[in-house]
This record gives structure tokens, C-alpha cells and sequence, in this order.
């Protein structure tokens, strides 16, 4: 599945640069990766640890060009058998409960809600009846550091704090790269 994910966000990335001949931002650190497209928009995905136990689970995050442009973040579960129930997830001290099995796409208020704590966890957990997903945070702050990279160089004003860049959130200091 990560492998699959990797590819065809790959291939889209490469494939809209070459239509504007720019090169697009491809980067991975632990166990996420992004990737900018020619129009400044950034999709950050990240999966399970490779090590440990949990079914397959990813989170990807696409931020389009443009000062204070929506963050929307989608969870996806893998595994055998159907979830039973709606499906909770948990990071730190924030809860998101009521999402759909399968696939779920966060609304505004639940990205605020869980933003900062994506930020200074390791990992996150999805809950659905019996079963628990284990989603990776290891790689999250380099990776919304670079997603930060392209829409800099492209002259638009951009704090470098990662995702928390958007104007309707506050910027993480924990996520600024060192003076």
C-alpha cells in the first residue's frame, strides 16, 4: 500500500512539473514524505511504522499554494475485515471521534483541534470497534518544513513552521528550523 501511495504521488507530482517545466519538490524523512507539485500545492503522507505491529493507516496532508490556504487532512485504514462503528482518532491530548471507516477527510475545526498535537507526538492512534491502527509521527515536522520550501522561494510570505503556516493557526515554535 505505501509503496502504491508512493508511486502514483510520485508520478502526479512529476507529471504536472514537466506540463510547466518546473521541478517538482519530492522529499521523505522517517515515515513521511511530500511532494510539490508545479503549482505550489504540497501533499504530505504519512503511514505506520514499518516496525511495529499496526495495520496498514495513512494520513495525508495537502496544503495548496497562497497565503492562508486551508489545511485539509485525510485518514485512511487498511487491514483485513470491515470496521465495525464510527472510528476515533487520538494524538496527545486531542480526540476526534465520529469518522467514517475506510476513509475520512477532517473538517476545519478538527484539523485545528489536532494540529498542534500532530506537531509534538510520536505517533497517533485510530480506533474502530476491537482494532487499533498506529499512525507514525516520526518525519512530520521535516516534512512540513519542507512543504514550507517552494511557496518561500516562490516569493509569497511564508512562516517556516510547517504546516501551522496558515494564518487560522497558530505557528509551532517546536517547528522552526534553527537560527
Amino acid at each position: 500500500m505505501k509503496s502504491a501511495c508512493i508511486a502514483a504521488a510520485l508520478s502526479l507530482a512529476a507529471l504536472s512539473a514537466g506540463a510547466a517545466g518546473k521541478d517538482p519538490v519530492a522529499f521523505s524523512h522517517n515515515d513521511w514524505e511530500v511532494t510539490c507539485d508545479n503549482t505550489r500545492t504540497c501533499r504530505a503522507a504519512g503511514y505506520q511504522s514499518e516496525s511495529g505491529p499496526s495495520d496498514p493507516v495513512s494520513m495525508l496532508i495537502t496544503r495548496a499554494a497562497g497565503p492562508g490556504t486551508a489545511i485539509n487532512i485525510e485518514l485512511q485504514i487498511g487491514g483485513e475485515g470491515e470496521v465495525k462503528g464510527p472510528l476515533r482518532f487520538k494524538v496527545g491530548k486531542a480526540t476526534v471521534a465520529g469518522l467514517a471507516g475506510g476513509s475520512a477527510k477532517l473538517d476545519a475545526d478538527q484539523v485545528r483541534t489536532i494540529l498542534p498535537e500532530l506537531l509534538k507526538n510520536d505517533d497517533a492512534a485510530v480506533t474502530g470497534g476491537s482494532k487499533k491502527w498506529t499512525l507514525s509521527l516520526a518525519g512530520l515536522n521535516a516534512v512540513l518544513l519542507k512543504m514550507d520550501e517552494p511557496k518561500a522561494a516562490s516569493g509569497r510570505p511564508v512562516r517556516s513552521c510547517g504546516a501551522a503556516a496558515s494564518r487560522s493557526l497558530p505557528c509551532c515554535p517546536r517547528c522552526r528550523p534553527p537560527s
